[in-house]
């Protein structure tokens, strides 16, 4: 999957989390939908980190 991939996918999560969880937080819509951009891309750089590692061996 390329970087727009997981930063959709990281966006529907946050779009997800905050439907779960709504409430009064300091952050908002925006900052929860960043946030799950940014853990889907974080994850998937290591992920790909982990898997070129197992395949050295």
């Amino acid at each position: 999957m390329g970087i727009i991939a997981w930063i959709i996918f990281g966006l529907i999560a946050g779009i997800i989390a905050k439907l779960i969880m709504p409430g009064r937080d300091g952050g908002g819509f925006f900052l929860t939908c960043i946030l799950g951009i940014v853990g889907a891309v974080v994850g998937a750089i290591l992920v790909l980190g982990v898997f070129r590692l197992l395949q050295r061996e």
